[in-house]
């Protein structure tokens, strides 16, 4: 048996806990009484719109097992939440993460002197899908605590939830199509009269459920309720475990946009794509980066250091000019999607000029170039109806999944190819923000 080190631990000793920011004081919490005067109209409101989602969709889903996205806000974070859930039947854990809102006459923070001050609260965002067994579990825990605090074992932690609960709700319109920016998209897109725009397209993300059976449900529900709109998909579904993504490429008719937006105009929300629970977000597509310095513009001549060993630097963005003289035989450029060839002369900007600042930084600052090559991989191609041929990645292509693709091929290759650049540290890439 091979030898073990040996491992040292310290004498054990009490020790105050570490000083720091405070966390959330239980002092601040309302009354029992308070809360339960506060949440009863939500948790009735809950139920109410549970019945109302159940009716409708049912209508058009034969056999649809009601399910409903629960938001739970709270003030501070709740230790182990995650755990309680887990041990509710009929509620699955879906995400959660910190958010700050201001002071209420409920919520807020003290200061040494025990005073309410103006400063934000700091908060937890829970998200967990519920069908009718844990909504009906939800309920029962609920009204047993405005009776005692002793809640059945295993279910303690729900009296902590209920105490720093500022709002209990579904989720909605507001995160699917407002947060996003796809409402803000359709309305520009409605502006356009020519022909060009009577198909709009947008991206779907699903909540990550994890049974592929659920996974493989909700696709086919949507996918029913899309068809009633007249719509249809314009890629595969898209799904990546590791970081519990599932989404779909889609597209609509400009005439079912229009009606969409004009009922959530007049608030009327009986929209049965809108109230699929297994829908995350709605995000616009088709966006194009600004156009960057052309590739040929006239520079001084390019310093002479040579370039040598494995490259610990990645770029991820458009095709470069790999031959232009600040850039020759520093670039380990792998195109394996061969999107070069969709490039025109004088389209090889953003990743030229990428490529450049990268490698030789801001060309006032006469810093010396790096002297490992760069590894780059192509992720973005002109797009032939655009003004300038601005880069992109086209609307029936998902960003996440290039970039998935370019990543794992770095790291652990493709197919019968090996890893290409697995040295790789550092990566730079395109921002899906900008794009």
């Amino acid at each position: 048996m091979a030898e073990l080190p040996l491992l040292i631990f310290p004498q054990a000793k009490i020790v105050d806990p570490p000083k720091g920011r405070p966390g959330f004081s239980t002092s601040n919490v309302p009354p029992k009484q308070v809360q339960i005067s506060r949440l009863t109209p939500q948790f009735e409101n809950l139920e109410k719109q549970f019945r109302a989602d159940q009716a409708m969709l049912s209508a058009s889903i034969a056999g649809l097992e009601p399910e409903m996205v629960l938001v739970v806000e709270t003030a501070g974070r709740i230790e182990d939440f995650q755990r309680a859930i887990a041990n509710t039947p009929g509620l699955e854990w879906l995400a959660e993460w910190d958010e700050e809102f201001e002071p209420d006459e409920y919520f807020f923070n003290k200061d040494s002197k025990q005073q309410k001050t103006d400063k934000q609260v700091e908060g937890r965002l829970y998200l967990a899908m519920t069908n009718q067994q844990g909504l009906d579990e939800l309920l029962t825990l609920w009204k047993l605590w405005q009776k005692t605090n002793d809640l059945p074992p295993g279910k303690a932690k729900w009296r902590d939830v209920f105490s720093q609960i500022k709002v209990i709700r579904r989720w909605g319109i507001q995160e699917q199509l407002i947060e996003t920016g796809v409402l803000d998209n359709w309305r520009e897109d409605l502006e356009y009269e020519d022909t060009a725009h009577q198909l709009i397209n947008f991206q779907v993300e699903f909540f990550y459920r994890k049974d592929r059976k659920t996974r493989k449900q909700n696709e086919a529900v949507f996918k029913t309720l899309l068809e009633q709109l007249s719509g249809q998909l314009i890629s595969p579904f898209l799904e990546y475990s590791e970081i519990g993504f599932h989404a779909v490429k889609t597209q609509l008719s400009r005439n079912s946009i229009q009606a969409i937006v004009e009922k959530i105009d007049r608030n009327e929300l009986d929209i049965h794509l809108l109230k699929l629970p297994s829908i995350m977000f709605f995000r616009p597509t088709g966006q194009s980066l600004a156009s960057s310095p052309d590739e040929t513009a006239p520079i001084e001549t390019a310093p002479e250091y040579p370039v040598s060993g494995d490259p610990i630097v990645a770029i991820l963005d458009g095709v470069p000019f790999s031959q232009h003289t600040w850039l020759k035989d520093r670039l380990l450029l792998d195109d394996a999607d061969e999107l070069e060839n969709e490039y025109q002369p004088g389209d090889r900007k953003h990743g030229t000029a990428m490529a450049s600042l990268v490698i030789h930084g801001e060309l006032d600052a006469n810093e010396a170039p790096l002297t490992r090559p760069i590894y780059f991989r192509p992720i973005l191609q002109p797009d032939p109806h655009a003004r300038n041929r601005r880069e992109h990645v086209p609307d029936e292509v998902f960003y996440e999944d290039r970039i998935e693709r370019a990543v794992r091929r770095m790291f652990e290759g493709e197919g019968e190819i090996p890893a290409q650049a697995d040295t790789v540290k550092i990566i730079n890439c395109i921002s899906h923000d900008l794009i």
